[in-house]
């Protein structure tokens, strides 16, 4: 290709078709132009993108300081981030754009304007010059060849003159005066002719040797730049897109890598630190005879009803008097006023109902929770005797 191109040259081959050339610059021109157009909605597009990317991510984040301590939310948020971090790559996709290739590419266009704008004016001015020459030597040889048939007009009037025996000699003169008169015009008339034919020519020579045939030359090579420029351009376009979508593809491969940091077991622990207390489930109900039990507990406080179900021995309360109960089922607060028996369910004391906390030091055997006990931690009655029930949780 480079070998053809050197071998033929437009200002030799296309030396008559240096308007056509001009208009067929115009029109790569304009291509250049509309791709440009092109990229900057391209370039928009991509900060769209950004925008949307970043926007719709952040709705989703956690506020500063509200970060989630656990693996699952904390690696999903990991995750998330991802996303805005292609968002970034959109974002500096498009700000390289329009600093590298759209400033680029609008100087190309606009260089290549305005060479067509002044060639084209040269071009002009190079026609008009022709022209000029053209129209004087049609006007010299207007003049000329009227010049030559007034003389020729002339010589003839003056032979029959000559051969007219009855003319005085001033009017045989007359007629010489005349033809001389005409042949001296024809003679200036023909010598202007013949340097504006000679200035026509060498312009035109110089015109189409040299003026024209560098003039199509000029447009060829800038048809040359133009692609070389356009082609270094395209080039940086393409690589400012692979480079920009290796990054989102490493944004992918990150995304996989963080997959792998969700763990439920360390969840799991910190759920355990977090929500584990000293409460033990509900201890069993407790069978509540009401032909057996003496009145006194039933029309009494609820502590010693409760006490008696547990098979603790009931002692009456002294004030500022600790228990030795393992079992605190009530507030010791002596502000707060003692709870009466209640009938009207069969949880007594929230015995089977509510969570209970476990005290370590020593207490009586637990009759009612000692078989539920047993069966939950799988530990022997005389063992879990050792640990107090204590403060039913409201």
């Amino acid at each position: 290709m480079e070998e053809e191109r050197s071998e033929r040259a437009w200002g030799v081959e296309l030396w008559d078709q240096s308007d056509q050339l001009l208009n067929f610059t115009s029109e790569q021109n304009s291509v250049t132009a509309n791709y440009l157009n092109m990229l900057t909605d391209v370039q928009k597009m991509h900060t769209d993108i950004a925008k949307k990317y970043k926007k719709t991510v952040a709705a989703y984040m956690p506020k500063k300081g509200e970060e989630p301590d656990l693996i699952y939310p904390s690696t999903l948020i990991r995750y998330a981030q991802v996303f805005y971090d292609m968002g970034s790559v959109h974002e500096k996709l498009a700000e390289s754009l329009n600093a590298k290739i759209l400033t680029a590419l609008k100087s190309l266009t606009d260089e290549q304007k305005q060479f067509v704008n002044s060639k084209t004016k040269k071009r002009a001015e190079l026609i008009h010059t022709l022209d000029e020459k053209r129209k004087n030597l049609e006007k010299s040889w207007t003049v000329y060849s009227k010049a030559h048939k007034e003389k020729l007009g002339a010589n003839e009037q003056n032979e029959k003159a000559k051969n007219d025996y009855t003319l005085p000699r001033t009017e045989l003169a007359k007629f010489e005066d005349i033809y001389k008169t005409r042949t001296q015009e024809c003679e200036q008339a023909s010598m202007r002719y013949a340097q504006d034919m000679k200035n026509y020519n060498e312009y035109c020579t110089k015109f189409y040797t040299h003026k024209n045939m560098d003039f199509i030359t000029e447009i060829e090579e800038l048809n040359v730049t133009r692609h070389e420029k356009t082609k270094e351009i395209l080039e940086q376009v393409s690589d400012l897109h692979i480079e920009a979508y290796g990054l989102l593809s490493s944004s992918c491969n990150t995304s996989k890598s963080i997959i792998n940091f969700l763990d439920d077991s360390k969840d799991r622990v910190v759920m355990l630190n977090k929500l584990s207390t000293d409460f033990h489930y509900p201890p069993e109900a407790c069978f509540l005879d009401l032909d057996t039990c003496p009145p006194k507990l039933l029309n009494g406080p609820l502590a010693k009803l409760v006490a008696s179900l547990l098979g603790e021995e009931v002692q009456e309360k002294k004030e500022n008097t600790k228990s030795n109960s393992g079992f605190h089922l009530f507030s010791k607060s002596a502000k707060k006023k003692e709870e009466m028996v209640s009938l009207a369910n069969p949880f007594f004391g929230g015995l089977g109902q509510k969570q209970i906390k476990v005290l370590i030091h020593s207490i009586h055997p637990i009759h009612c929770l000692a078989g539920r006990l047993h069966r939950h931690a799988g530990r022997s009655t005389h063992r879990r005797s050792r640990k107090s029930l204590s403060t039913l949780e409201t």
